[in-house]
């Protein structure tokens, strides 16, 4: 007896190994649904919030037009990094993309936003993203997040994975470092 773990149908099958569910057609009947926690995709939104509010810091225009689309956006970064644990720089890449070009949820500031929230989960992770211009890095984000961009997911995660290197020191010396204008 076989059963279907996404719309819980059960058919006895002359197949052994069946390839869809009969009743949904989906390939995926006999793999577990991954879960996303609650208190997951609140961290991410709270990274994301907190990662405007530092991007707007001397703006007025700091509010959240879309919170509905947030939730999505936190929940497809989440999901990214369920599916494919190891992959940092395109966990980077959707980030950014999902932040700056999918939602547009702030008022002002999406792309500063994506970019310190990749940055600031980079860390967390045990990474750090060294880009030596800050304009090499806003011409990129600007180019992958335009409305016809050209760049590919993979070309995007090859740009971005030369800047990505392995933490070398204590989160709370980089934390250091900043503030005191050392790095």
């Amino acid at each position: 007896m076989n059963r279907c773990l996404r719309c819980n149908y059960k058919w006895k099958s002359k197949i052994e190994n069946p390839r869809f569910c009969p009743k949904c057609n989906s390939p995926y009947w006999n793999k577990e649904r991954r879960k996303v926690s609650k208190q997951e995709i609140n961290s991410m939104i709270q990274l994301i919030k907190d990662s405007h509010e530092k991007a707007m810091f001397l703006k007025e225009d700091k509010g959240i037009r879309d919170i509905g689309g947030l939730y999505n956006c936190a929940y497809n970064i989440i999901s990214y990094k369920s599916n494919f644990p190891r992959d940092v720089s395109g966990l980077t890449i959707i980030m950014i993309n999902e932040i700056a070009k999918k939602g547009h949820f702030f008022v002002d500031g999406n792309k500063r936003a994506a970019f310190i929230s990749a940055k600031a989960y980079l860390l967390t992770r045990g990474y750090i993203l060294e880009i030596p211009e800050i304009e090499v890095t806003d011409k990129f984000i600007r180019k992958l997040v335009s409305y016809n961009s050209t760049i590919s997911f993979n070309s995007a995660k090859r740009w971005i994975k030369r800047y990505i290197k392995k933490r070398s020191k204590d989160l709370k010396d980089y934390i250091i470092d900043f503030i005191l204008g050392e790095n």
